[in-house]
């Protein structure tokens, strides 16, 4: 207790006014509720992309309480919020554009206005680019540069399923839905000839993990990607030599790393070390690929 009231403002807006030499208690009067919205982020852009995924980075917002995060739109729809200013979209179609934008919102539910729009078209890949990417239970085939291409896969070991893929300009994708956490998907591709004909490519198997992992393949690079983890380690051989062992590259809670200067039909084996929030880490299944 003082000999001078005093007044107690709390981060959600509720104020207790004290009185000279007295004790108060309770959920304090005037403006109770944050309905301040937090101001727009800026400077959005596209730091890296590869065929099948765009990476975006912004500045901060502020506001009066706190951010609690950003919500991504892409073109009109929101498609995924970030508790970081960046944020990378994978399973996208290549030779594609896409628009983003994003906007902050904070503990109450208000929702700041739109940042700056920025229009990404995804790289076209290699002739004989081709993979998969992993988006939380959802994984995207794709096969870059083809009249046409079928997809043979498998999913923990039962019938194989044969579909032809969505082709778009060149580029042939097919999205499988809602795969539980630890499944293993092996998969292989018919992949048509512009001369007629078509060539296979040989089997993957890749597990699905609680978060999204995996890779991508743009042209001579491989991006590996581990989403939402403190940091990730990934270890590779190429045609069989000598295992790499590498931190990958930390941006909020996504980490990468390009390999670079892979020549087409070489066998990539891979697995991650991933951290875990609490302390520390996780191990994932080695997938086999051929560039």
């Amino acid at each position: 207790m003082t000999g001078a009231p005093i007044t107690v403002s709390f981060s959600d807006g509720a104020v207790v006014t004290v009185p000279a030499n007295a004790f108060s208690s309770g959920n304090g009067t005037g403006p109770v509720g944050d309905t301040q919205a937090p101001t727009a982020p800026s400077g959005l852009s596209s730091p890296s992309k590869s065929s099948s995924s765009v990476t975006l980075s912004w500045s901060a917002s502020t506001d009066n309480v706190g951010v609690a995060g950003y919500r991504i739109y892409r073109g009109d729809a929101a498609v995924a919020t970030s508790s970081s200013t960046s944020f990378t979209n994978y399973g996208l179609s290549a030779g594609t554009s896409y628009t983003y934008s994003v906007r902050a919102f904070d503990a109450a539910g208000n929702e700041s206005a739109s940042s700056n729009s920025v229009t990404v078209t995804t790289d076209g890949g290699g002739g004989s680019g081709y993979g998969h990417s992993i988006a939380g239970s959802s994984v995207q085939f794709y096969v870059n540069n083809a009249p046409w291409a079928d997809v043979h896969y498998t999913i923990n070991g039962g019938a194989q399923q044969n579909l032809r893929m969505t082709q778009s300009g060149g580029n042939n994708s097919y999205q499988l839905t809602n795969l539980p956490a630890g499944a293993t998907v092996s998969y292989r591709f018919t992949i048509g000839l512009a001369a007629g004909g078509a060539t296979e490519t040989v089997w993957t198997t890749f597990t699905v993990g609680g978060g999204a992992y995996g890779h991508t393949i743009s042209g001579s690079n491989v991006q590996f990607y581990v989403n939402n983890a403190p940091w990730a380690d990934v270890h590779y051989t190429i045609d069989g030599g000598a295992q790499q062992n590498l931190r990958m590259t930390v941006s909020g809670s996504n980490n990468t790393y390009t390999l670079p200067n892979v020549p087409g039909g070489a066998t990539v084996r891979y697995r991650f070390t991933i951290g875990v929030a609490a302390g520390g880490a996780s191990e994932t299944a080695w997938v086999t690929f051929a560039k």
